[in-house]
């Protein structure tokens, strides 16, 4: 979930610093983690109206977070970057709340350290070496727009995004 808060710059086109909160997995060549929440405190975005319903938009992210290890799961640390861009549809369900509903495609790159397992008593098991990850992603998305003034909205979304070979995933 990211929240944004964005400023229109000109007609239908708004450029926004966001926040998000994930829930994320690695897989990787050798062994997987599951299940680490994160702050995301960097997202940057570019949204441009293409009509009355329809929007594109472009997202840049970095962040930096930790999973921890356990006997089937790798312990690592993750340097994660995506670039995204995205194409998103309004859906009038009432008069104030007009979702909007999107999918798009971007690229990612990771970089895995610190990897190893832990016993059930946390010393340490196995180690594995870095690595290094590219991919090209996919996503969906669900977001509304609050109107906090006529060119200033926030705006909360949902996303679920899976790397299409390993990589890192979130929701």
């Amino acid at each position: 979930m990211s929240i944004c808060l964005s400023t229109y710059a000109v007609a239908d086109v708004s450029v926004g610093y966001g926040i998000g909160y994930d829930n994320l997995h690695v897989n990787a060549a050798i062994g997987d983690s599951t299940s680490a929440t994160s702050t995301t405190p960097f997202h940057l975005f570019y949204m441009s109206r293409y009509a009355r319903d329809a929007r594109w938009y472009a997202e840049y992210s970095k962040s930096d977070f930790h999973f921890k290890g356990d006997v089937t799961n790798i312990g690592q640390n993750v340097s994660y970057t995506s670039l995204n861009a995205g194409w998103q549809t309004q859906f009038a369900v009432s008069r104030d709340f007009k979702p909007w509903l999107g999918l798009g495609l971007g690229g990612q790159s990771a970089k895995l350290s610190n990897r190893h397992t832990t016993f059930s008593n946390g010393f340490l098991n196995q180690t594995f070496p870095d690595e290094e990850v590219s991919t090209l992603q996919w996503f969906v998305d669900a977001s509304h727009d609050f109107v906090l003034s006529e060119q200033t909205f926030l705006n909360t979304r949902i996303q679920y995004v899976s790397p299409t070979s390993n990589g890192v995933g979130y929701y």
